[in-house]
């Protein structure tokens, strides 16, 4: 509020209704901010100035990546973000180009003011070794898709989101396989092209990943798009006794957690998975 009534509205983290918020009281977590970790943890110490200044590179643009960045900047570090090949705000940028989700856009125009006024770059690539710490920030390693049948092609769901899978209009009857909210805001992004949609779920249930209130609303604007839901499938295989092919399948399955030593930082398409990523970045860059 008192940002607000002094002119500084520019500063305020904006709400982008995914619901992170919730789900930690529901896991027993508590309640806190997939874009502002400092929420729920006020009796934190503020970070502390950088022993040294150092030259931190990123890798990945996703909001862990930008927090991790922002907080290193504020420490003093020098810090260079690289998008790579998805748009600055890695997964929560293309997730705002979901009909229905456009305000979650509003976190990356957060960030870029953010990082701009901290004296962050932000750059598509980068050469390996001119700093002195890296951080990768990226999604993990694929889910494998499940077995498929009777399909011309195979494209990922970021590819769909980002246009770079181009679909021209011999794409009409699409299958978006995977168990969580990216196959069903996938499967509702290409509703809204106007073409025949199947959503596969591999679970017993659609969009578990999502708060009720996400799935619910998502699932409804399918329906209305005339889309088809399928649950509890592990192969892809001739749905409502329609026997023709697919033109396309969608592998919607998602991420793994980042493997390896030390904190995990990375991207993921789950609002409350990314919420936690968020608050191991900002553990992480404390400690540069």
């Amino acid at each position: 509020m008192v940002k607000s009534l002094t002119g500084r509205e520019s500063e305020v983290v904006p709400c982008i209704g995914c619901q992170a918020c919730h789900g930690g009281i529901t896991t027993a977590l508590g309640v806190s901010c997939v874009l502002n970790p400092a929420t729920g943890h006020e009796l934190e110490p503020a970070p502390e100035p950088a022993v040294r200044a150092r030259r931190v590179l990123v890798l990945g643009s996703g909001v862990a990546g930008l927090e991790l960045a922002r907080v290193a900047a504020v420490r003093g570090h020098d810090v260079t973000v690289v998008t790579g090949e998805l748009p600055f705000g890695g997964l929560l940028a293309l997730r705002a180009r979901v009909p229905g989700a456009a305000e979650v856009g509003d976190g990356v125009r957060w960030f870029r003011r953010t990082l701009s006024d901290r004296g962050v770059r932000v750059v598509r690539d980068a050469p390996a070794g001119e700093h002195d710490v890296t951080v990768s920030a990226v999604p993990g390693a694929r889910h494998p898709l499940p077995a498929v049948a009777g399909s011309s092609a195979v494209v990922g769901a970021e590819d769909v989101l980002s246009g770079g899978a181009r679909l021209d209009g011999s794409v009409d009857r699409v299958a978006v396989v995977g168990p969580g909210l990216l196959a069903g805001e996938t499967a509702l992004f290409l509703a809204a092209t106007g073409r025949r949609v199947t959503l596969v779920a591999t679970g017993e249930r659609a969009m578990a990943d999502a708060h009720p209130l996400v799935a619910g609303t998502t699932a409804h604007r399918l329906a209305r798009l005339g889309a088809r839901t399928v649950t509890g499938a592990t192969p892809l295989a001739p749905v409502d006794g329609h026997a023709e092919p697919f033109d396309l399948v969608v592998d919607a399955m998602g991420w793994r957690p980042a493997e390896g030593p030390g904190i995990p930082v990375g991207d993921d398409w789950d609002a409350f998975a990314q919420r936690l990523l968020v608050r191991n970045a900002t553990r992480l860059a404390r400690t540069l």
